[in-house]
């Protein structure tokens, strides 16, 4: 069974399938989306139906979801880099035959790109042998055509019975519906569907109740989207006898949040005539005082039952404005995500990693160890963290140089934490890091 469900906005869809979660409780719910939209989709679940975990809602990526029934052995794939490695080589090998791909050194990146083109040739299931055959009146366009074939038909020879994400889509599309008979299947918020991913679809639904929800704008709106699905999913049904339906679902808004979700991709200038406050206007003398204002106005509705998750702001060039936000932010005690990119070693992660190493190689350095101390892997609350900085600070602990530790009665169990702790992470096993005498 197959349900094409046609919504106004994302906004709808991710309601649909909240909705349709509430309706069909204690079913097997299976729930697709895109990447940007996992999150969201989680939140609204967990906030809709008050839960905190469930064992019956399922929400993944695409490619998360078809992997996660894999056939294959694990020792027969290949990964990403291993594609690529193997493209430089190919790029370079044939270098000569190449008339329109050329370059005097392929770089890795450069290999890269190409490994990305022939993943999106094998998603949309052209052969090697349509591209040598197809004919154009550009010349140009046709000698990168029968360069890219080459390309591809070479990395399938090398390739040699390995597998990449691309042929184990395929596998697992032929292999996902075993188990899910009675699963009930949503994909939530694309707009269009590759090839294989119809593969996808077309497994599911001969054994499982399968819904598409989908944004179709209307006449105003110039929101892009494969305006094929319909046609695309109607004959999939017919070729394979399956059942189809298509309804419509909106969610009842407000006359201003209605005429946004009408318009926002809108091309042709639109009005709304403001009858009440539902816009305002604010002048700042600068954008600190702007951004007070923000967290002022937050802040007062958090007071009055509203939650964080209520608000979005949006941002004009957001990235130099990253500390002055923060910053605001943190003064009035507001909880927030920037979605702003984030290098590697800004991260927990990769700080942490960072302390261990330096406490490995400088032992007598106290501040390595509190670096440790105050990181989210090391599990004891601020309180009991302060109090162990405070007491290390005090006895100048100068890590394995110090003999011995005088453990004040209240600070046992945190120290001996600290001790077991330090000596996880102790490259050098042989060696004791804390000697502690009671």
């Amino acid at each position: 069974m197959i349900t094409l469900v046609n919504t106004a906005s994302l906004f709808s869809a991710l309601n649909y399938a909240v909705d349709f979660c509430k309706q069909n409780d204690g079913c097997k719910i299976d729930i697709v989306v895109p990447d940007k939209l996992s999150l969201n989709m989680e939140q609204l679940i967990f906030e809709n139906l008050q839960i905190s975990a469930s064992f019956n809602i399922n929400v993944a990526t695409l490619n998360r979801y078809a992997k996660r029934n894999n056939p294959v052995d694990k020792s027969k794939q290949i990964s990403k880099l291993g594609c690529i490695i193997l493209i430089n080589k190919i790029l370079n090998k044939n270098a000569d035959k190449l008339k329109v791909i050329v370059s005097k050194n392929y770089s890795f990146s450069y290999a890269e790109e190409i490994f990305k083109t022939i993943y999106q040739l094998k998603a949309s299931k052209i052969t090697v042998d349509e591209m040598l055959n197809f004919k154009s009146s550009n010349q140009q366009l046709e000698n990168k055509i029968k360069d890219l074939a080459l390309i591809y038909s070479e990395y399938e020879n090398l390739k040699a019975g390995l597998i990449d994400a691309s042929d184990l889509f395929l596998l697992s599309t032929f292999s996902i519906s075993e188990g899910r008979q009675n699963h009930k299947i949503l994909f939530v918020g694309f707009d269009d569907y590759t090839a294989l991913e119809y593969s996808l679809i077309e497994q599911l639904a001969k054994n499982c109740d399968v819904s598409l929800i989908n944004y179709i704008s209307n006449a105003s709106n110039n929101y892009i989207y494969n305006k094929e699905i319909k046609s695309q999913i109607v004959n999939l049904a017919n070729l394979n006898d399956i059942n189809f339906k298509e309804i419509e679902y909106n969610c009842s808004l407000p006359p201003l949040k209605s005429f946004l979700q009408g318009n926002l991709f809108a091309t042709i200038p639109q009005q709304f005539l403001i009858k009440q406050e539902e816009v305002k206007v604010l002048s700042c003398s600068s954008i600190v005082e702007e951004i007070e204002q923000v967290a002022r106005d937050i802040k007062t509705k958090i007071f009055n039952g509203q939650n964080f998750s209520n608000f979005g702001v949006a941002v004009f060039d957001m990235q130099s404005k990253l500390d002055i936000i923060k910053q605001i932010f943190n003064k009035y005690e507001i909880n927030f995500y920037l979605d702003s990119p984030l290098n590697l070693s800004q991260s927990v992660y990769f700080k942490f990693l960072v302390s261990v190493f330096k406490f490995n190689f400088e032992y007598n350095n106290l501040c390595h160890i509190i670096d440790i101390i105050s990181s989210p892997f090391f599990v004891l609350n601020v309180e009991e963290k302060q109090k162990l900085i405070e007491y290390l600070t005090v006895i100048n602990f100068k890590g394995k140089n110090l003999n011995h530790i005088k453990i004040k009665d209240n600070l046992t169990e945190q120290l001996n934490y600290l001790n077991t702790f330090l000596q996880l992470f102790n490259f050098k096993k042989n060696e004791l890091v804390l000697e502690l005498q009671n």
